[in-house]
């Protein structure tokens, strides 16, 4: 039977409150940084910069998730098999051997297919900006996220990215070439690991010494996983190249409505990575908790679009300017596709993964993406960039759908046996903090 605690809700939701505090004021830092940065970007490049950013951050979006290859999902698992600090060392070795493998034919061809579809004036910021965002799965935030330790998020992700988009801005200031903005941030994704495996290695020693070999195999091995966060990742990052690919007129105004989304898309999974530890505390309140977890999401979710879709448009004009703003019409297609991420977050990581239905998932991510990358393609000669971002409204949607239904028949499911496994290391881990 699983523990249980005596605990009541007052004391869980004051934890909560801490959790929420520090899974969310730490990474902010690197989502504030840029968000005040790009400003500065929209201003000195012309509409061809503009796009060629957006293009190769969707692009490098997508590879960042191949080179991840399911970590964030898989890691917690295997993090919780692990016995001492020397096994959890190996394991991360282990993780970085297999990411690093990919990122050598990953972040490349990312790099081609930004210089393919991105217009010609915006190239060089296309290709650099896919070889950061790609490379950003090298870093080892999974590890702390596994242990509970934002902190060190913040130390090897969060703050040397928002160092080198502060250095990356100086640079465009002074020589007034906007792809300079992207080259600092190259370098995160490859320096941070490096420095992080160094100290690791000095501090523990290794249980096993990692292969290349073993490491192939064991992605091999994990490529369900791998496959759902890819698909996800599919539909969410295609509006931008989508549109550039099929020379949709209306691209300036996607391309900054959807910068706009994904500083926003940060709130749910922040509110998320919260509330799934602080549920699994006590299985008495586990159903009661789910609720409230998909409550807050929907209520974050409706926040989001009236925000998104009301001063979308007045927010881009202040930020990027009159040139590059977007519209209503694109700000409220991204505000009713953030309404149904926020919920099929709370669906899928409150409710599916600890019940153990990881094969509905994958299966409503499928059908997510046929169904909102056919919309795109289809609305896209009706009503241009526009009809794009309403495909990714439908893909959101239909994912939700397919989900309802088994997170409703899977409601109160408490983790048992190997997911067990994952709620006691993420509360142990919490408590730690």
């Amino acid at each position: 039977m699983p523990k249980t605690t005596s605990r009541g809700d007052g004391v869980g939701l004051r934890r909560l409150g801490g959790r929420l505090t520090l899974f969310t004021a730490l990474p902010l830092i690197g989502l504030v940084v840029p968000l005040l940065a790009l400003p500065v970007v929209a201003r000195v490049g012309d509409a061809h910069n503009w796009v060629g950013l957006g293009v190769g951050q969707a692009v490098g979006a997508l590879a960042q998730t191949l080179v991840m290859w399911g970590w964030w999902a898989a890691g917690p698992t295997r993090f919780a098999t692990t016995r001492n600090r020397s096994e959890r060392a190996s394991l991360y070795f282990e993780s970085h051997y297999q990411r690093a493998t990919l990122a050598a034919v990953i972040v490349p061809l990312a790099a081609v297919v930004s210089l393919v579809i991105a217009p010609a004036g915006g190239r060089i910021i296309a290709v650099l900006a896919a070889v950061s965002l790609s490379a950003n799965g090298l870093l080892p935030s999974w590890f702390f996220m596994s242990m509970g330790k934002p902190t060190g998020i913040a130390v090897y992700d969060d703050l040397p990215i928002a160092a080198s988009v502060l250095l990356g801005t100086g640079l465009v200031v002074v020589s007034g070439l906007p792809w300079l903005y992207c080259l600092p941030q190259a370098l995160v994704g490859f320096v941070s690991p490096v420095v992080f495996m160094a100290q690791l290695r000095r501090r523990e020693p290794l249980a096993r010494r990692p292969t290349w070999r073993s490491a192939i195999h064991d992605g091999i091995e994990q490529w369900p996983i791998a496959a759902t966060n890819m698909i996800g990742s599919s539909y969410s990052a295609a509006p931008v190249p989508v549109a550039s690919h099929i020379a949709a007129p209306g691209l300036v105004p996607l391309t900054s409505a959807d910068k706009l989304y994904r500083f926003g898309a940060f709130a749910p999974t922040a509110l998320v990575n919260a509330l799934q530890a602080w549920a699994f505390e006590d299985a008495s309140r586990f159903r009661r908790r789910q609720l409230f977890g998909i409550a807050a999401h929907t209520a974050l979710g409706i926040a989001g679009c009236v925000i998104l879709t009301l001063l979308g448009p007045l927010a881009s004009r202040i930020l990027f300017g009159a040139a590059l703003s977007t519209t209503w019409e694109v700000s409220l297609a991204l505000g009713t596709a953030f309404l149904w991420l926020s919920i099929g977050t709370s669906i899928n990581r409150l409710v599916l993964l600890p019940a153990g239905r990881s094969k509905v998932i994958l299966l409503a991510g499928v059908v997510g993406a046929v169904a909102g990358l056919a919309t795109m393609f289809c609305l896209s000669r009706i009503a241009s960039s526009t009809g794009v971002a309403w495909g990714l409204a439908v893909s959101e949607f239909v994912v939700v759908a397919v989900g309802a239904g088994p997170a409703l028949r899977s409601l109160g499911q408490y983790p048992t046996g190997r997911l067990a496994g994952i709620r006691k290391t993420i509360g142990e881990a919490s408590d730690g903090d």
